[in-house]
């Protein structure tokens, strides 16, 4: 598709495929400045304008890539069509400017294509970063439960040693004080509850692949938010006591106030 404009007068031929192409009516005025305006894409006209002058100024070859303010045929959905215009300029003895002639390329194609596979490029660098934010997030969690549970069996393990050495020859039979078999049942279950969170992880992942939206399962159920945080810091209560930190619990007053109208909540206590 292709037109060729006499300079400082009218377009001088234009072929039916350029009026088909631009929607521009055959017969109309193309003597006035700028009459070509209209048949571009306002978001590009600051191209046109600037590929034109150079062309007609400078005297120099353009190539450039517009959008013309007309749907494509191709795709009547778009509310433009992409072409690629090479348009040179006509010399009169080498030095004047007799004539430009250009020629119009519909690319809305190569534009579509390129603008699908640039999404879908984008679409699979976005779940790469998902899935790598997933296995950090889901690494992190898999790891707490694990370093608590191995201080708890160290310390079951120091116990049942330390009263092994002192264990006199002979001897079947170890008698233990009340507070020690404690911290061995409350170390055992830490150890319980920490694998208990690490199956929920485990039966969450094995389950992702058949849910929408890339997110993990809730299991909502009743529960009181003071509760779920005192669980949960069980769970860490012998690293803390292991590295010597003391937690204390304290609730906000905001929380009471709440309290008194949701005691109950709807959540998954287990994330």
């Amino acid at each position: 598709m292709f037109y060729k404009l006499i300079c400082c007068r009218a377009m001088a031929f234009a072929n039916k495929m350029w009026y088909t192409l631009t929607a521009f009516k055959e017969g109309s005025d193309t003597k006035s400045p700028g009459w070509w305006a209209p048949i571009v894409y306002p978001d590009d006209m600051a191209i046109a304008f600037a590929s034109f002058s150079k062309l007609q100024d400078d005297k120099q070859t353009v190539h450039f890539e517009i959008r013309l303010a007309v749907a494509s045929k191709q795709y009547p959905f778009s509310a433009f069509t992409w072409v690629l215009v090479s348009a040179y300029p006509e010399k009169r003895d080498g030095e004047d400017l007799e004539s430009i002639v250009a020629c119009f390329t519909d690319i809305t194609e190569q534009k579509w294509a390129a603008e699908i596979e640039r999404k879908r490029t984008q679409d699979a660098l976005e779940a790469k970063r998902q899935q790598e934010n997933f296995i950090d997030v889901t690494s992190h969690e898999i790891r707490n439960p694990l370093s608590v549970a191995l201080q708890c069996s160290e310390e079951i393990s120091s116990i049942a040693k330390s009263w092994l050495r002192n264990l006199p020859q002979q001897s079947t039979k170890v008698t233990l004080p009340i507070s020690e078999l404690e911290d061995i049942l409350n170390a055992a279950e830490v150890v319980e509850q920490c694998t208990l969170h690490q199956r929920r992880m485990v039966d969450g992942i094995l389950t992702l692949s058949k849910m929408e939206g890339g997110m993990l399962p809730f299991n909502l159920s009743p529960s009181q938010a003071t509760v779920v945080v005192e669980n949960t810091l069980k769970l860490f209560s012998r690293e803390f006591l292991h590295s010597g930190i003391q937690i204390t619990l304290q609730q906000d007053s905001s929380l009471e106030r709440a309290s008194a109208e949701f005691e109950w909540l709807e959540l998954d206590p287990g994330r």
